[in-house]
């Protein structure tokens, strides 16, 4: 019975290591979409940055 109750225990150490992993990994799932969103953002500022100095440049020709 004493055996019994420790593979008790261990089988319920091993479903909280489970939860834990799973949980960790939905966790690195979610920043893994975050970075991935900031990622487009900063491309997208930059595309919008790069077109405002081409357009800045495209002026200050006009007027030299």
């Amino acid at each position: 019975q004493r055996l019994t109750k420790a593979l008790d225990d261990k089988e319920q150490d091993l479903r909280t290591l489970n939860m834990q992993l799973i949980a960790t990994k939905e966790e690195l799932s979610q920043m893994q979409y975050k970075v991935q969103n900031q990622d487009s953002n900063a491309d997208a500022i930059r595309n919008s940055m790069q077109i405002e100095l081409d357009k800045l440049r495209h002026w200050m020709q006009i007027y030299e």
